[in-house]
C-alpha cells in the first residue's frame, strides 16, 4: 500500500470515527448529559483509537 493510499484510508477512517462520536455526544447533550457521560460510551473508545493506531501507522510509515 503506497503512503498517498495509507493516508487517505486513515482520514476516511477518522472520518467516520469522528462522525459516530459526534452522533453519540449529541444523544447524550440531548439527555442532558455532559462530555465526560459522552467519553464513557464505545463510540469514543474507538475514535480515541482511531486517532492512535492513524498515527502510529503514519509515523512508521514515514520513517
Amino acid at each position: 500500500m503506497n503512503t498517498q493510499t495509507l493516508i487517505l484510508t486513515v482520514l476516511i477512517f477518522w472520518l467516520i470515527m469522528g462522525l459516530a462520536f459526534l452522533s453519540a455526544y449529541s444523544e447524550v447533550k440531548r439527555t442532558g448529559g455532559t462530555l465526560v457521560d459522552a467519553m464513557r460510551n464505545n463510540e469514543s473508545f474507538f475514535f480515541i483509537i482511531s486517532i492512535v493506531v492513524g498515527l502510529v501507522v503514519v509515523a512508521f510509515k514515514l520513517a
